[in-house]
């Protein structure tokens, strides 16, 4: 059992196991030997630490700041290298999508090889050794600091309240996109709906099955948005390619199929994300209680 609560433990022990396991598996990750796809890893476990991090904060305090900072901020140093590597395979899903309707010729011309810099040409920047070996030292830190954790409370309800709050935040997320849909706010969107898939997974013991079934959902709903956010930062760098060259046919093509299938997300996103977020938040704390009351007469 790794990246799970187990319901009948104090909340500080599952925290430092957790936290223990994630922590030693993205030292592993940095050691990799394809460095993009080490990047790739560390940053989702990064993702997963945070995500704890929120489920507990009601009980850390000041130290939820620190911690949820310290992971931030690792993750941010090696971004660059898996972003553009993701320009490119954005570009190639965006004409997958349409394959049967397009004549990929007048799109291919367009086609983004960017590396972490934002030039043309060359491939994704792979982060000095040193950089990983940083991390690596400041991930030995972090894992020292889970005993100086301190929790001004403990049990279930400490669970519940940071579960409601990230629900909560998504819930609200969605409503200002589906209101005002702009790349901002989908992407903020999206973020909050990871954090709360990741927390139905770590919680998937108080009723597995409807559990993991919403935490599928939640991923679906998260691979969307994913995908809406990467075709806003490719519209971004096409239409700058468009500024310097005003004439590139292939461009302005690549634009309008872009915005066709960012519409496209966007009306898939909404329904499935009114279903899942359509109870309010005390109505989703409370059921989540009776679940936990529930599994404990089992």
């Amino acid at each position: 059992m790794s990246y799970r609560m187990q319901l009948d433990a104090p909340v500080a022990a599952n925290v430092r196991r957790i936290l223990g396991q994630q922590i030693d598996r993205a030292r592993r990750d940095l050691t990799a030997d394809d460095a993009v796809e080490a990047v790739h890893q560390f940053r989702k476990r990064c993702k997963k630490i945070r995500a704890l991090l929120r489920l507990v904060r009601p009980a850390l305090g000041k130290q939820f700041r620190v911690e949820n900072d310290r992971f931030r901020d690792m993750a941010r140093r090696v971004a660059a290298a898996r972003d553009a590597q993701v320009l490119g395979e954005t570009f190639d899903r965006l004409l997958d999508a349409y394959d049967d309707e397009i004549d990929r010729r007048h799109y291919v011309p367009a086609r983004p090889r960017l590396s972490a810099a934002g030039g043309e040409s060359g491939p994704p920047a792979r982060p000095e050794q040193a950089v990983f070996d940083e991390l690596d030292a400041e991930l030995a830190q972090a894992r020292a600091a889970l005993a100086e954790y301190r929790f001004s409370a403990d049990g279930f309800e400490v669970i519940a309240d940071g579960l409601a709050r990230t629900y909560d935040r998504a819930r609200t997320a969605m409503k200002q996109a589906c209101a005002n849909p702009t790349a901002e706010a989908y992407h903020d969107w999206r973020k909050q709906v990871k954090y709360h898939r990741h927390h139905c997974d770590l919680l998937r013991d108080l009723w597995t099955r409807p559990m993991k079934a919403r935490a599928s959902e939640l991923q679906r709903l998260a691979d969307w948005l994913g995908d809406e956010h990467d075709l806003a930062i490719l519209a971004a760098r096409v239409e700058a390619g468009r500024q310097a060259n005003p004439d590139n046919r292939s461009q302005q093509a690549v634009l309008t199929l872009i915005d066709r299938r960012r519409s496209d997300l966007q009306r898939a996103c909404e329904p499935l994300g009114r279903c899942l977020f359509a109870e309010k938040q005390r109505a989703f704390r409370k059921r989540m209680v009776q679940y936990r009351k529930a599994r404990r007469r089992a």
